[in-house]
């Protein structure tokens, strides 16, 4: 059947409590906006939850898909060792979107694993959906440092193989869009950060394909920019 429902979901881990440590408070709309997204979820009740995340392995010519039956991962890196999440694998899904990638000339699949952990961009979502429903296998995806137009016939591809199936499957795209918002954090200021961040919500709101497709790699660039690869594997679904 087709995909149930598609989310871009942030992935800062301060918007997890034990973390954050009360400085969540300062972005209380999104927290709420991930615990509405849950809820969602909840009721669409899927057995398969499709994370694309750019912090899991990236290959500048490969998509790499979640090797194995299971991984798990915790919060060590952020202070918070005791957080530990784990994920079983939908690996019948994996398998049919390699052998559907690989019949199309879209290099994707489980070779290449270096690190097994489940990333942050996994986690952080994952801590909040399961809040309220944790019964669903999960598929793992990687970004690419292929082009757009890789990303989006993968999207599709993986539409394709959750319908080939039958999963009561959710896609969530983890992205932070742009660091450079201002000077409080890791990163420079950048006034491209606000433009980046505008075009996106814009185009999410019209959902127009192909100007996400032709948008300025210089623009992303200087955007310090987390996620466009993964909003656009989700304009595919």
């Amino acid at each position: 059947m087709p995909i149930l429902g598609a989310y871009l979901m942030p992935h800062p881990p301060l918007l997890i409590p034990e973390i954050g440590r009360g400085s969540e408070s300062k972005i209380i709309n999104t927290v709420a906006a991930m615990e509405e997204a849950a809820a969602e979820i909840a009721r669409l009740k899927p057995d398969t939850i499709i994370f694309i995340t750019p912090h899991a392995n990236v290959y500048s010519d490969y998509f790499q898909l979640s090797q194995g039956e299971a991984a798990t991962g915790d919060l060590a890196r952020f202070g918070a060792a005791e957080m530990q999440f784990s994920a079983y694998y939908d690996s019948k899904l994996v398998n049919e979107i390699s052998c559907i990638a690989d019949a199309d000339g879209i290099p994707a699949g489980t070779d290449g694993q270096q690190d097994a952990g489940l990333d942050h961009g996994v986690i952080v979502p994952m801590y909040y959906i399961n809040a309220q429903h944790n019964q669903y296998n999960t598929v793992r995806v990687s970004q690419s440092g292929l082009g757009a137009e890789m990303h989006y016939k993968l999207g599709k591809i993986i539409s394709v193989a959750v319908n080939n199936l039958g999963r009561n499957a959710v896609v969530i795209a983890s992205g932070d869009l742009s660091h450079k918002l201002s000077d409080s954090g890791p990163y420079e200021f950048a006034p491209e950060g606000k433009e980046f961040d505008t075009a996106i919500m814009k185009n999410l709101c019209e959902w127009d394909v192909q100007s996400l497709l032709t948008m300025d790699n210089n623009l992303r660039e200087k955007a310090g920019e987390c996620g466009y690869g993964s909003i656009i594997m989700i304009k595919g679904k």
